[in-house]
């Protein structure tokens, strides 16, 4: 299988990888995957990943639940009640900077947020690489996503008020490509929405190598509000505001407290979650997951 080993820092060029955590792929292999740290910004990457080719069978599977309907289990049943309040919010966050444009969703999914926005009465498209996800958005939603692939691969005369990325950056291959085109689908006054885990959260640093943010090997960046700063700045695009995402730290909690082999791992990743939340209150830069509001410098 191929692999893809770093030997600089995708941001700043940095040479300088050290070794940081080694993690476990609890969803779905089992195996584990070593992460290093730029000694230079601070980025965190999963070393020695499938390539773009040969990283799908680590999605494969129902315990894999965001790109899944499965419901079965308590932890998939409070994932899709929790998307359904989800949806509103992210709609809301949509509006206040769309009010009637045309907006675009990178990493679709089964495409639930498109078919939202639509019901909603906004013009959206969307975009998701995995084939068996546009089909089922097609069957359930009537809704045509488009590949990635057809995206580079034809002039996109097409802007967008809004861009949304919700936990999607984090599995990109190529950072530099996807971030270049989508600046160039901004319009001027766009608004780039990215929403990723953040390692250096409350519970990130609590549960280090057991945390669930860490999804190895399917993440394979591992941001902080510092290395997105840097990151954007890089494409002239610059972090207006952060906000965090409400559910994230319970649901990161409770599958970090099953990793660790605890009982009761509801409870105590309720608890965990709402330390987090507290944490986030007092500074955004706490929270488990942030929202990137990012705009064209």
């Amino acid at each position: 299988m191929p692999l893809v080993h770093h030997t600089r820092c995708p941001i700043c060029e940095g040479a300088d990888l050290q070794d940081h955590l080694t993690i476990t792929d609890h969803s779905i292999s089992q195996e584990t995957f070593a992460t290093c740290k730029c000694g230079d910004c601070g980025l965190v990457m999963t070393q020695d990943v499938p390539s773009i080719d040969s990283i799908g069978k680590y999605y494969e599977g129902d315990a894999y639940i965001s790109h899944s309907d499965s419901q079965e289990g308590l932890v998939n049943k409070i994932y899709h009640r929790a998307r359904r309040i989800m949806l509103s919010k992210k709609h809301q966050l949509v509006r206040d900077y769309n009010s009637n444009g045309k907006h675009l969703d990178y990493g679709a999914g089964t495409g639930y947020f498109v078919k939202y926005l639509i019901d909603q009465g906004l013009d959206a498209d969307g975009i998701e690489i995995d084939s068996d996800a546009r089909a089922y958005a097609q069957q359930q939603h009537k809704i045509n996503l488009v590949s990635p692939g057809a995206l580079f691969a034809t002039a996109v005369d097409e802007t967008y008020d809004t861009i949304s990325m919700w936990h999607v950056l984090e599995h990109i291959h190529d950072l530099d490509q996807l971030i270049t085109k989508l600046r160039s689908l901004l319009t001027p006054q766009g608004t780039l929405l990215v929403a990723v885990p953040n390692h250096t959260s409350t519970d990130g640093q609590k549960y280090g190598a057991k945390w669930a943010g860490y999804d190895v090997p399917r993440h394979l960046w591992h941001f902080s509000p510092a290395t997105m700063r840097r990151l954007m700045a890089k494409h002239d695009l610059e972090v207006m505001g952060m906000k965090s995402m409400f559910f994230d730290p319970y649901y990161n909690s409770m599958l970090s407290e099953r990793y660790q082999g605890h009982g009761m791992a509801l409870l105590r990743g309720s608890v965990s979650g709402l330390a987090n939340t507290v944490a986030s209150l007092a500074s955004v830069e706490q929270a488990s997951s942030i929202i990137y509001i990012i705009k064209k410098q």
